[in-house]
């Protein structure tokens, strides 16, 4: 392993975090890094202490052993385990997300109940959609999606959609 593979997986590891605010919370720890450091750190013109790979790791959130074997693993290894720390990331939005759609169905559940409490006309079409709505499951969007995903985008079909 040397510092050149070692800087392009810290670059692959920073993703969409700009090269100063790596520096700004590497200072924040009390290195002494700039926008710079970190470049140089990238190309590997600059070797990274083991006290600063942990910092690095804490800081881009892969977990000491788990992130440092990101940042010393070999491209390929490296380029597996950033696509995994993807998914990983990906599965917890998709968690978060379903929670934020059983908040909203019980929203719907509480706005029927106070309408019914209330003698609130709601138009049946209306009360309709809402019982739709209570009837669905964050699975069903996922379904939905991997049905689309398979048909239009998955690369292991050779042609996606064009075959048919």
């Amino acid at each position: 392993m040397d510092d050149q593979s070692i800087g392009r997986n810290l670059q692959r590891l920073r993703g969409a975090m700009s090269q100063q605010v790596l520096a700004d919370e590497m200072r924040a720890r009390g290195f002494k890094w700039s926008q710079a450091t970190v470049w140089a750190a990238e190309k590997g013109e600059r070797p990274l202490r083991v006290t600063e790979a942990s910092a690095l790791v804490d800081i881009l959130g892969g977990g000491y052993v788990y992130g440092l074997g990101q940042l010393v693993a070999p491209d390929t290894e490296a380029e597996l385990l950033a696509q995994m720390r993807a998914v990983k990331a990906a599965y917890k939005r998709l968690s978060e997300q379903a929670h934020e759609f059983f908040e909203a169905q019980a929203g719907i559940e509480a706005a029927l109940d106070d309408a019914d409490r209330h003698d609130d006309a709601i138009s049946s079409r209306l009360r309709d959609d809402a019982k739709d709505w209570l009837g669905k499951e964050p699975a069903d969007a996922v379904r939905e999606a991997t049905e689309v995903w398979r048909r239009d985008f998955d690369p292991r079909r050779a042609g996606g959609a064009s075959e048919s």
